[in-house]
C-alpha cells in the first residue's frame, strides 16, 4: 500500500513538471532569442537548403527578424516532397 501511494505522488510530481515546462517553455515567447539550430530547423522543415537561403540573405548587415520572414517567401515554389 505505502508504494502505491508513493508511486501516486511520483506521478503527480512528474506531471507537474510537465505543464510548468511546458507553461515556462511558451510565456514571454516573442522575447525568446531564435538560435541558429532554429533557424536551420525552419529552413530544412520548410524545404529548403542552407546554401539556398545564403544565397538570398543580405550579406552587408545583421539580419533581423523581418530579413528573415521575407527570404522564404521569395523561395515559394517548395513543397512537401523538398522537405
Amino acid at each position: 500500500m505505502k508504494h502505491r501511494l508513493s508511486f501516486k505522488y511520483l506521478q503527480l510530481l512528474l506531471v507537474i513538471v510537465l505543464i510548468l515546462g511546458v507553461f515556462f517553455r511558451f510565456i514571454n515567447l516573442e522575447r525568446k532569442v531564435y538560435w541558429i539550430d532554429e533557424v536551420h530547423t525552419s529552413l530544412r522543415t520548410s524545404g529548403y537548403r542552407k546554401t539556398e537561403f545564403v544565397e538570398q540573405a543580405p550579406v552587408d548587415r545583421i539580419l533581423k527578424i523581418e530579413d528573415l520572414q521575407k527570404v522564404p517567401a521569395s523561395l515559394s515554389e517548395k513543397n512537401w516532397g523538398d522537405t
